[in-house]
């Protein structure tokens, strides 16, 4: 059995998925992926979510809005 890894939590919730490539004449040499939950209500309403409403929650490098927080 294939072990989760260890951003993946063991009960189903919704998350976002972001992840940050680095290529080299077109081969990728690096890449990194950030997880994280949204609250189970985000199911409720997931196509009026925007990728911006959980932006704050990723680390500086991979966020959207390039700002204070």
């Amino acid at each position: 059995m294939q072990r989760l890894p260890q951003h993946v939590s063991d009960f189903p919730v919704p998350r976002e998925e972001r992840i940050q490539v680095r290529r080299w004449l077109g081969i990728v040499y690096w890449h990194q992926e950030v997880s994280v939950a949204l609250p189970n209500t985000a199911c409720e309403h997931l196509s009026d979510i925007t990728a911006q409403d959980f932006d704050r929650q990723f680390p500086a490098w991979l966020r959207l809005a390039k700002g204070p927080g």
